[in-house]
């Protein structure tokens, strides 16, 4: 994205007065006015266009009409005029010829509607002192005012259609006479998703907070010469395989496989987390019973140094032991 810096030169290096025929910006006074207008930690990036306001325009109106600095016209105005309108115009043609080559320099390539954007802006900001706003733009004025929005999200977020359990955006606009284009552009501005649906879980357990301190604590700060292992168990998994072998991926051909499959029955895995260093001890088991998970216990000690202590934090049921 292609930022703009508009430096004042007209107040920086002429004083407030415009700047005469052949006066410079030095490298010196871009500094200066960069410092002055609290862009020197920034400075000129590359890509940036700078726009540099001297105030010659302001001579160029004053020779255009054959009026000297002290409001009288001269003789021989009118020639004088077209000769500087001439020159100006050279003058113009020659500066936008260095700011393509500088622009193009910094962004790799320039375009006319970038110099005709670049002019618009200048004199919108000589004229008007708008700055690098945008100014109002045309179209047609709205024709869903706020109230409208107003009741739109409160019907959404406080009921729900008849025979259905949720707004869509169909229903939404013929129950509100709106269309279906402009409820979905509501929803999208102010978040609103009726078709999602997400889950969540309070916990009835008076001391679920001294708990959850006790656990998080003991994961954070684990005593000395002592290992913290979250275990749990996954259940009932079920161990499928396809009925054929697969085909193997090929240029432009994804892997393929059946859409059926075969059982084997189930299987239960056995886990045990080391929270300090992300090590897994896993085991599987064919059944799931107490037998087995004591067999696995027994595989955590194994695997444990004989030196070390071990802390498991385990769900049982809705109980964090």
């Amino acid at each position: 994205m292609t930022t703009a810096v508009l430096l004042d030169a007209k107040s920086f290096v002429g004083k407030g007065r415009a700047m005469a025929d052949g006066e410079l910006v030095t490298a010196a006074h871009i500094e200066g006015m960069l410092k002055a207008q609290g862009l020197a930690k920034r400075g000129i990036l590359p890509g940036d266009m700078v726009w540099i306001y001297t105030g010659w325009s302001e001579n160029w109106k004053a020779r255009a009409t054959g009026v000297d600095r002290g409001g009288t016209r001269g003789a021989g105005g009118v020639d004088a005029a077209a000769q500087d309108r001439a020159s100006a115009g050279a003058a113009c043609a020659h500066r936008a010829g260095m700011r393509r080559g500088s622009s193009e320099q910094g962004r790799g390539r320039a375009s006319a509607r970038d110099a005709a954007d670049g002019g618009q802006w200048r004199a919108r900001y000589i004229e008007q002192r708008l700055g690098l706003l945008d100014a109002p733009r045309s179209g047609a004025p709205r024709t869903i005012d706020d109230a409208r929005v107003d009741a739109l999200i409160a019907k959404t977020l406080d009921s729900v259609p008849a025979g259905a359990t949720r707004w869509s955006t169909r229903s939404m606009a013929r129950d509100m006479g709106l269309t279906q284009t402009a409820v979905s552009r509501i929803w999208r501005a102010f978040g609103l998703q009726p078709h999602r649906q997400d889950t969540f879980k309070l916990s009835s357990d008076p001391m679920f907070v001294d708990k959850v301190r006790d656990i998080v604590w003991l994961y954070l700060d684990p005593p000395l010469k002592a290992m913290v292992l979250c275990v749990d168990e996954k259940s009932q998994i079920q161990a499928l395989d396809r009925t054929q072998p697969l085909l193997p991926l090929a240029p432009g051909i994804p892997e393929r496989r059946t859409h059926d499959y075969a059982r084997h029955g189930t299987t239960t895995l056995f886990a045990a987390l080391d929270i300090a260093t992300g090590e897994v001890i896993g085991e599987m088991h064919r059944r799931h019973r107490s037998s087995e998970f004591l067999q696995f216990l027994h595989t955590i000690e194994a695997n444990v140094p004989a030196q070390l202590d071990v802390h498991l934090v385990m769900c049982i049921g809705r109980d964090m032991i």
